[in-house]
């Protein structure tokens, strides 16, 4: 009698109970304002990767110029940095001024990311840690791709070889 009656029990559901879950409706409408949050956040993340983009090629390029420069200091010997085939955004290297083939630093190409030279087509420290032609230089880093914003930084080498970074272009 017992295992009858609880069988019953569990068979049977009150009437006003109802499944549990998510409607269809409901999942639409989340979803539709999910999307619509994501694309009022897309161009702000889009102009915010792009201008980390350009503080991360500033910032490794201008190391690399500062140990050019430690190492033309140490090493008592003319260092240069050069871009990988004429090109800065496709990576630079400092070639070992003893081991010819080898190379100090070796750096890999900054994703879209422009990066152009006021002049002349490397930077050569001498081994007194000044810039060969007495003349400063200044590196234009910019992002390839177009953004409300401008995420332009400007590395600047004076004559003694001492690498500046600021935000915006470069000036003269």
């Amino acid at each position: 009698m017992v295992s009858a009656h609880r069988a019953r029990l569990l068979s049977s559901t009150p009437a006003n109970s109802r499944a549990r879950g998510f409607s269809l409706v409901e999942t639409v409408v989340t979803i539709s304002i999910i999307a619509v949050i994501a694309a009022f956040a897309t161009p702000s993340m889009t102009a915010t990767m792009a201008r980390h983009r350009v503080q991360d090629a500033a910032s490794d390029l201008s190391a690399a110029l500062l140990k050019a420069r430690a190492d033309a200091l140490t090493l008592n010997n003319d260092i240069s940095v050069l871009p990988v085939g004429g090109n800065w955004a496709a990576g630079w290297r400092i070639p070992d001024p003893v081991n010819a083939g080898k190379f100090l630093q070796v750096h890999e190409p900054a994703q879209l990311v422009a990066i152009t030279l006021s002049s002349g087509t490397s930077v050569t420290y001498q081994f007194n840690g000044r810039i060969r032609g007495g003349v400063g230089v200044k590196f234009n880093i910019s992002s390839s791709v177009a953004v409300g914003k401008s995420t332009t930084r400007c590395i600047a080498v004076d004559p003694s070889g001492r690498p500046y970074t600021q935000d915006g272009a470069c000036s003269g």
